[in-house]
């Protein structure tokens, strides 16, 4: 295998950084050696040769001074290593340099300055390459044969996919924002409906992966055909995406749930109660035997020392005492502290822009755990109750198809100011909502609550959302958590049934994992209804769902049983967040083109929700180049009607220094009939302001089911 040293970067003092110093608003523990002047740190560029002769871009990061092999941590991913997460990987890897590691950064085949083609996220390819990867790690002289894997959601998801291959070498991995099953978890779906998330991030991958090469480091007579052969390649992803809708092999392909038996090395799984992922940490703690550790805490979908929502907590440290315990084999006690830290955020009024969140650490010994257990209410048409009633009346579930207005979106990423949940007062009162009695004592909720329903539908296809508010004193409503479903998936989500029209069905949701305090004084409110736009795609009719006189209307709350779990206080201390994190996708966001706005012509009944964002890179380590990523999502509908849904999503990218410049524009609308989603999709890549490919795709996909 060949491996050459492109362009070696040295960088010293400043550059290096300090390893444990918390910046304003980061929890720190200290390590020994906090105190010590900081090494040497050599960055190089090299090219990784896999056996199938393609050639990956690869970083390393390491101490000169140290003679002797040590263990690596790598991540590969396809957010181009050389500008788009220059920054930010140099703020992971410095730190785990200086702590005696090699650090070592992949761009993924096709992606970046890597050879080869990017076919589809998660490829049986994709998983060959890190294997190959671990070996080739293995194989270098100044590997010592112990190999560690971090990432967060793309890496996150393939760092967990490579663990449950047990490559030799594989011995511990550190997994945030994550899914262990893409169907159930990942930001396609949602409670088997189409995700309006999903659509998004289909045009972000697209953007990715089909900018070019930087000259700079593939050559000036490279660059130009490789990336002519990387768009005439290129097919939409959300083509395939839509067209699996239902739990098939494509799904559980990379869905590590269903591999953790083969799994042996240590994993650490890292999420936020703001992620869309935060389920992925529960799964994996319930189903995962071999040895691990959970973190959940009040974030976003980020890692815990960039996260917009505080408090912040200094990982990287953290991180390091994972792998010097399961890769030097430390006895530093990691091990023996609780198998799994939560966060339980206080009671406080609905924001948008949350930057702190109050709430109180909870250690647990194991998930689930013996010190939750469950507070059960049964629902009448007067509320909700304790104990177990039954419906004294057929109850009609609310059809309002702009139910989810005020959700605000499943996977915040940038702590942009508009995208958590506003009051939820406008979506209840258009809901079917059931409320408690006011609460007598606190309630500390944690894990999944869940809903159980008899329900009868005049359609054959429908759609059914549940959410769980904090109601206050004064009537502000806050959600604590929503749970959805596809009514076809009811008996499972690999084979989807039509329902049968006007007939009782018994129906269970499960809702998204939290962890929140609701004070005494206060109420609890379930609300009920048939749609939650922009979240869920519509199905086809708008349906009349109808809860069933004398069924049961149930719902289980779990709750950390009073006394049993003192909170944490050492490390996992709340600390307000103040800045974000150099090198972060927070810290790249410009918040002047970040905005939200809704448009309602209520003579139609036409409705815009339109959503901006830019990301630019910054260029400390990005060589010269610079990366600015422009996106606008827009989602349609008019009230009432389903089919009038519509989704229209652009992209602008422009990559370029000084007598170089490169740029990608893409526009997805996706539409649909009662049978069909509709997909029209444009791409324009240019050099300069020459038009390397103009290219259109227009494709019908059946809807199965949804």
């Amino acid at each position: 295998m060949l491996t050459r040293c492109v362009k070696p970067i040295r960088r010293t003092g400043a550059d290096v950084g300090t390893r444990n110093r918390g910046i304003d608003g980061v929890v720190s523990r200290p390590r020994k050696d906090s105190m010590t002047a900081q090494p040497h740190i050599t960055v190089e560029d090299l090219w990784i040769e896999l056996p199938t002769g393609a050639r990956l871009a690869a970083r390393r990061w390491y101490r000169p001074d140290l003679t002797a092999p040590a263990p690596t941590i790598f991540e590969h991913l396809p957010y181009r290593l050389t500008d788009l997460r220059a920054n930010r990987d140099n703020s992971w890897y410095q730190p785990l340099a200086a702590a005696g590691y090699v650090g070592l950064r992949v761009d993924i085949r096709g992606t970046g300055n890597s050879e080869g083609l990017f076919t589809d996220e998660y490829s049986e390819e994709e998983l060959d390459d890190a294997e190959a990867l671990v070996a080739w790690i293995r194989n270098q002289p100044w590997s010592d044969g112990s190999v560690g894997m971090i990432g967060i959601s793309y890496s996150g998801f393939n760092a967990l996919q490579l663990g449950t291959r047990n490559p030799h070498g594989l011995k511990a991995v550190i997994s945030a924002g994550f899914a262990d099953d893409r169907f159930e978890q990942d930001v396609h779906r949602i409670g088997g409906a189409v995700h309006d998330q999903g659509l998004a991030w289909a045009q972000m991958c697209t953007g990715v992966v089909t900018l070019p090469p930087d000259p700079r480091f593939v050559g000036e007579d490279a660059w130009l055909q490789r990336w002519e052969q990387r768009l005439d390649a290129f097919e939409p992803p959300i083509l395939k995406w839509l067209g699996h809708q239902r739990k098939d092999e494509y799904w559980t392909h990379g869905s590590a749930r269903y591999g953790y038996d083969s799994m042996t090395c240590a994993v650490y799984a890292v999420s936020g109660w703001n992620d869309r992922y935060r389920d992925g940490v529960l799964s994996l703690m319930e189903h995962y035997d071999g040895p691990k550790k959970g973190l959940i805490g009040p974030w976003e979908h980020a890692w815990p020392q960039e996260a917009g929502i505080g408090p912040r907590l200094e990982f990287v440290s953290e991180a390091i005492r994972w792998f010097d315990h399961w890769l030097r084999g430390d006895d530093n006690g990691i091990m023996d502290e609780p198998s799994f830290h939560v966060w339980v955020e206080e009671s406080a009024a609905p924001s948008t822009s949350f930057r702190h969140q109050d709430g109180k650490w909870v250690g647990l010994k194991s998930w689930p755990a013996d010190a939750v257990g469950a507070l059960d209410f049964s629902g009448s048409s007067t509320g909700l109750h304790s104990g177990s009633v039954l419906l004294d009346t057929d109850c009609a579930i609310s059809s309002d198809s702009l139910i989810g207005l005020d959700g605000g979106v499943s996977a915040p990423f940038k702590s942009a100011a508009t995208d958590l949940p506003r009051d939820q007062r406008a979506d209840d009162g258009r809901s079917t909502a059931f409320d408690s009695p006011v609460l007598t004592e606190a309630i500390d909720i944690l894990g999944q609550i869940t809903v159980g329903l008899t329900v009868a539908s005049n359609t054959s296809v429908a759609t059914l959302s549940a959410r769980l508010c904090d109601v206050f004193p004064d009537g502000t409503s806050r959600l604590i958590s929503v749970g959805m479903l596809n009514l076809t998936m009811r008996d499972g989500q690999e084979q989807p049934t039509l329902l049968p029209r006007d007939r009782d069905m018994k129906v269970d949701i499960v809702f998204q994992g939290i962890g929140y305090t609701v004070p005494a004084g206060h109420r609890l409110r379930l609300s009920l209804s048939a749609n939650y736009w922009p979240w869920m795609w519509p199905s086809p009719e708008t349906s009349h769902l109808t809860l069933v006189k004398g069924s049961r209307l149930s719902l289980s709350v779990p709750r950390l049983l009073i006394g049993s779990t003192p909170p944490v206080s050492d490390f996992y201390t709340s600390t307000p967040a103040h800045e974000t994190v150099s090198g972060s996708w927070a810290a790249n966001a410009d918040p002047d083109e970040n905005s939200t706005t809704i448009l309602h012509d209520l003579g139609s009944g036409r409705l815009v929700r339109r959503s901006t964002s830019k990301i630019a890179t910054q260029p400390f380590m990005s060589d010269g180049a610079e990366l600015t990523f422009r996106m606008t999502q827009e989602d349609h509908i008019t009230d009432g009607d389903p089919l009038s849904v519509a989704s229209i999503t652009t992209v602008e990218e422009t990559l370029q220094r000084r007598l170089w410049s490169t740029s990608v524009s893409t526009r997805t609308q996706i539409a649909c009939d009662s049978e069909n989603f509709i997909v029209d999709m444009t791409l324009i890549a240019k050099r300069d302001q020459t038009v390397v490919r103009d290219m259109a795709w227009h494709e019908v996909i059946p809807r199965d089911h949804g």
